[in-house]
C-alpha cells in the first residue's frame, strides 16, 4: 500500500521547476563492490537488472538542484466494518537532498522555503485516488537536520561531501488515513509450479 501511497503524493508534487529527480518508495539494494557490502536506495518499481543500471541515480549529487524519495516506516490497519472496508494509517518518510549553489538564494538553509511549498501543494481535504477512498494526507513534522537521514545507506567519501554546507537536506515525516473497499482489491495470482 505504502507504494501506492507514495506514488500518490509524488504525483501532486513532482511538477515544481526545482524538483530534478522524484522517485516514489525506495528500498534498499545490496550490492557487493570490491568485497565490501554496499546498500543503495533504488525505487521499488525497479527489477535487481534496473538496479544495477540506474544505482547511483538516488544519491546526492552536484548534478541534482533536488533529489527526492520516499521511505517505508509502515501501515496501520485502524479498524474494518462489516461491508468490506477496512480504514487504514500510513506512515512514510519524504526525504529531500538539495544542492542550494543552483539557487538564487543566500543564507544557512533553503530547506523551509522547499518545505512550505511541498507542504503548500498537499490538498488539506479529503480526496479520492484510485482504489484509495477519502485520502487524507497529514506532515507529521520534520526530523532534526542531521545528515543521519541518510545514515541506512552506504555512501564513499566522495558522496558524504555533498551532506555538507552548502548543500542542504530534509525528512518529512508524513501520515496518510486512507480507506478501501475488498472489491478493489487486485486479485493474487500465482505463479505456476515449475515442479
Amino acid at each position: 500500500m505504502n507504494f501506492d501511497i507514495a506514488n500518490i503524493i509524488k504525483g501532486l508534487i513532482e511538477n515544481e521547476n526545482y524538483i530534478d529527480k522524484i522517485v516514489g518508495l525506495v528500498r534498499s539494494f545490496i550490492k557487493k563492490v570490491n568485497g565490501v557490502t554496499k546498500i543503495y536506495p533504488v525505487g521499488c518499481e525497479l527489477t535487481d537488472d534496473e538496479c544495477e543500471q540506474m544505482l547511483f541515480d538516488l544519491i546526492p549529487d552536484a548534478k541534482y538542484r533536488t533529489l527526492i524519495y520516499f521511505e517505508d516506516l509502515g501501515t496501520v490497519l485502524i479498524d474494518r466494518d462489516g461491508h468490506g472496508h477496512t480504514n487504514w494509517r500510513s506512515s512514510l518518510k519524504l526525504v529531500c537532498w538539495i544542492n542550494t549553489n543552483k539557487f538564487e538564494f543566500t543564507g544557512c538553509s533553503i530547506a523551509p522555503l522547499i518545505i512550505q511549498n511541498i507542504v503548500s501543494l498537499i490538498p488539506t481535504g479529503f480526496f479520492n485516488s484510485g482504489n484509495y477512498q477519502n485520502v487524507k494526507i497529514k506532515v507529521i513534522g520534520e526530523d532534526i537536520k542531521s545528515n543521519l537521514i541518510f545514515s541506512k545507506y552506504t555512501y564513499d567519501e566522495a558522496t558524504r561531501q555533498y551532506l555538507q554546507y552548502p548543500y542542504d537536506y530534509f525528512a518529512l515525516n508524513i501520515q496518510v488515513e486512507f480507506r478501501m473497499h475488498k472489491s478493489c482489491v487486485t486479485a493474487l495470482v500465482p505463479k505456476e509450479n515449475p515442479c
